[in-house]
């Protein structure tokens, strides 16, 4: 009987030479601080079982983990995982305060121009295609037409837009091609053609290219297609962006364009502003080709707001 006490004694003393380490704390949301009840904390034990615990209405939690080197996972819904990596000695006790992230989740684009008013790209039954703000800074385009060229059944001749082979400009006619900025038309009253050089380059957030007659909606401009580019609008956290670029001709080899720009979007109150500068000087391939240009702009808008009903 005496053995057997003193080899549970042993056992005892080994399990609590194991397990004997605690690590304790709270989970927060890392935007608002606030506490998250319910939190899975769980780490893999060396037999490959999953142990773990939850964090309570306070967001606290406290659990006991084996000595050495171990990692700890943070799982909640609509959250990111987070890692804690810890090396733990025996008896140590350790508090460790954890802030998860709130999920990104990918949404579908939003689109406007097919029946002026916002759906899913996946929804709109006529071919679009969508070139988002990214994209565009990848090519490190002078001018938005450069970049238009480069997408399929657009071409730029001559400066004017022609979508799947359609006429983009008619002499005495006008554009077949309608270009907007934010729902409005950006192309001159007189002959109807586009001057790239007030396109806000600095200051897009996506552009929609409607390939199709759209007439209907758009008016007689628009028989072949629509190209819709859309100003960005601030969120929550001001953002600002800038960009430099330079560029030779090889013949002759002295000529060079050279360009920066920035831009900025905050809200403030109950106003979303954002505005962007651009300076562009382009020396030209040939006599008199040369291009100089000071372009500032931005947009102001003004939610108000709602009253409570009594």
């Amino acid at each position: 009987m005496r053995k057997l006490y003193i080899l549970i004694f042993t056992l005892l003393l080994f399990t609590g030479a194991t397990f004997g380490q605690t690590v304790k704390g709270h989970v927060y949301d890392a935007e608002t601080h606030e506490p998250l009840p319910g939190v899975n904390i769980t780490y893999k034990k060396i037999n490959g079982d999953t142990n773990g615990t939850i964090s309570d209405a306070d967001g606290a939690y406290e659990i006991s983990l084996p000595d050495g080197g171990i990692d700890l996972l943070f799982s909640y819904i609509g959250y990111e995982n987070e890692q804690l990596p810890l090396i733990l000695r025996k008896g140590d006790i350790k508090t460790k305060d954890v802030y998860m992230h709130i999920k990104a989740n990918l949404l579908g684009d939003v689109v406007v121009s097919a029946g002026r008013f916002e759906q899913k790209l996946s929804d709109v039954t006529v071919s679009m295609d969508l070139l988002k703000a990214g994209d565009i800074a990848k090519q490190a385009p002078t001018d938005l037409s450069s970049t238009l060229n480069t997408m399929p059944g657009v071409d730029i001749n001559d400066k004017q837009p022609s979508i799947r082979g359609g006429n983009g400009w008619t002499y005495g006619v006008g554009s077949r091609s309608l270009v907007l900025v934010d729902g409005m038309s950006a192309l001159s009253s007189g002959n109807g053609v586009i001057n790239w050089n007030i396109v806000p380059l600095e200051n897009i957030e996506q552009v929609e290219v409607m390939k199709g007659a759209s007439s209907v909606l758009y008016g007689s401009s628009a028989l072949n297609g629509v190209i819709n580019i859309r100003t960005k609008r601030p969120g929550l956290t001001p953002t600002t962006s800038a960009r430099a670029y330079v560029g030779i001709y090889d013949h002759p080899a002295h000529d060079e364009y050279e360009g920066a720009d920035i831009s900025h979007a905050r809200r403030i109150g109950n106003f979303d502003v954002s505005g962007g500068l651009n300076l562009f000087s382009d020396d030209g391939y040939r006599q008199q080709g040369y291009n100089r240009r000071l372009r500032f702009g931005g947009n102001m808008t003004y939610h108000h707001p709602m009253k409570e009903g009594k």
